[in-house]
């Protein structure tokens, strides 16, 4: 995950959390050009909510994230189906100071990066 938060501080061994707003995360079945930010899943669930749909997507790592889109004409496919969740660079925000009992069962953590761009 490359976040847009100040960086310039953290070290590569430092873990931290990264928050992307539900409504910020783009879904598509095919992978998109660029891979910065994107994960590959599968569908757990889609709720529609009036004119929001609520998706609930498992990453191949096992973690989980939570998707909230406008509804539109456009089907979406069922649960199960494989898929890439995405979100920009600019829609990430670095948590350097977290509890683990601050996060929501959705919430999506990854390991520390190798190296930091």
């Amino acid at each position: 995950v490359e976040p847009q938060s100040p960086k310039d501080h953290l070290s590569n061994s430092q873990e931290v959390v990264v928050s992307v707003r539900p409504e910020k995360i783009r879904l598509s079945l095919s992978p998109p050009k660029s891979t910065d930010n994107c994960f590959e899943g599968r569908l757990k669930n889609v709720m529609y909510l009036g004119t929001r749909v609520h998706y609930l997507v498992e990453l191949l790592s096992g973690d989980r994230l939570t998707v909230m889109l406008q509804n539109t004409p456009n089907k979406m496919p069922d649960s199960h189906t494989p898929i890439f969740a995405r979100w920009a660079t600019t829609d990430c925000l670095v948590l350097e100071e977290w509890s683990a009992s601050c996060l929501l069962p959705s919430a999506f953590c990854l390991p520390p990066p190798t190296s930091l761009h």
